[in-house]
């Protein structure tokens, strides 16, 4: 399957909304594609994420990625959080995500992030093992902890 990634736009908005819709669902929360374009709409027109897609030759998103720009305090410099990273079902094994990944982190390196995290779920193996082909490095220093301020 022949493919391209690039940076998503406002014009991919609807195809990529439903894409995060289905992201979501994937981790277990209820479809809500208004929330979800709602929610992906402010990251692009405000400039506060980085969202990669991957199109086949009719136009159709396979897949995106999406990521974070912040700080690291320790080392006074910025990074990135990958964030988000699915594809559609019949783009996986394809090489979808790997192409996400990759422009993802070519991005990040030219625009001067120092480095990249991210957090997987402890089940996703098939994630894991992309990761770590990618020779991203698991965690062994420091723990992630997570707290719940306002109900959703």
């Amino acid at each position: 399957m022949k493919y391209e990634v690039r940076q998503a736009t406002v014009d991919d908005l609807f195809q990529l909304a439903q894409l995060f819709d289905l992201y979501r669902q994937f981790y277990g929360y209820n479809s809500n594609l208004d929330k979800c374009q709602e929610y992906i709409e402010s990251r692009l027109a405000n400039k506060e994420s980085i969202i990669f897609i991957a199109e086949n030759n009719e136009k159709k998103l396979l897949g995106f990625c999406q990521s974070y720009p912040t700080f690291c305090s320790l080392e006074v410099a910025p990074i990135m959080i990958f964030n988000d990273l699915y594809t559609l079902s019949e783009a996986r094994n394809l090489g979808v995500a790997t192409g996400l990944l990759k422009s993802t982190e070519k991005y990040a390196s030219e625009a001067g992030f120092v480095r990249m995290e991210l957090t997987t779920a402890i089940t996703n193996s098939t994630a894991q093992s992309l990761y770590k082909s990618l020779g991203w490095e698991k965690d062994n220093i420091y723990w992630a902890y997570s707290k719940n301020v306002v109900c959703l």
